[in-house]
């Protein structure tokens, strides 16, 4: 009947020089929301930096690492995505994680949708970087939110989400008003009480 979900990896060599694969997250993630609308309709938001929301809940992820040649070009990248299609039990993570088929009632192919995200993936080289962030940015959940933010070292801190910059950085801005980019971190929009 299709799985539970999708998993899949995308291999390429893209042509992009190494510091514009600094937003090949962002573009898988407009490649899949783009796909899941398509096929099951509804709206999907993009949690900074790799994280499929639909009704406010998670519905997937991506993973992208990369290398370099030793001339210092990429060498491969390997996008790694994960989307919950028909999952139902989710344990102690029920309230925080979803299912295309739990919220939308659409339930596709994982096939199907892993190839409609592949055939966008594979025209990354000739994406327009303009468009796809715009279209990243105007999806996001955290912008304009207050949030907690753990950096990979370092003691957590709230701020507050006020931009993504076209190299993918989430910009954020402390309580005196200073703005400053982050390009890796676990951030969650603060609870209003």
């Amino acid at each position: 009947d299709g799985g539970v979900g999708l998993y899949m990896s995308y291999l390429f060599t893209p042509r992009r020089a190494p510091e514009e694969l600094t937003t090949l997250t962002a573009y898988a993630a407009v490649c899949a929301a783009e796909a899941i609308e398509r096929l099951c309709g509804g709206e999907v938001r993009i949690k900074w930096v790799n994280d499929i929301y639909i009704g406010g809940k998670k519905a997937g992820g991506i993973l992208t690492e990369s290398a370099l040649a030793p001339t210092g070009e990429v060498a491969y990248a390997i996008v790694g995505i994960g989307i919950n299609v028909k999952e139902r039990d989710f344990g102690e993570l029920s309230e925080i994680a979803t299912s295309l088929e739990d919220t939308l009632g659409a339930c596709p192919d994982p096939r199907r949708l892993a190839l409609l995200i592949s055939e966008r993936l594979g025209l990354f080289d000739e994406a327009d970087k303009k468009s796809y962030m715009k279209d990243y940015r105007r999806r996001n959940t955290v912008l304009g939110e207050a949030v907690s933010v753990t950096p990979v070292s370092g003691a957590p801190y709230s701020a507050r989400a006020v931009d993504i910059n076209d190299g993918g950085e989430l910009i954020l801005e402390d309580e005196k008003g200073c703005r400053f980019p982050i390009s890796a971190a676990d951030v969650s929009v603060k609870v209003k009480s």
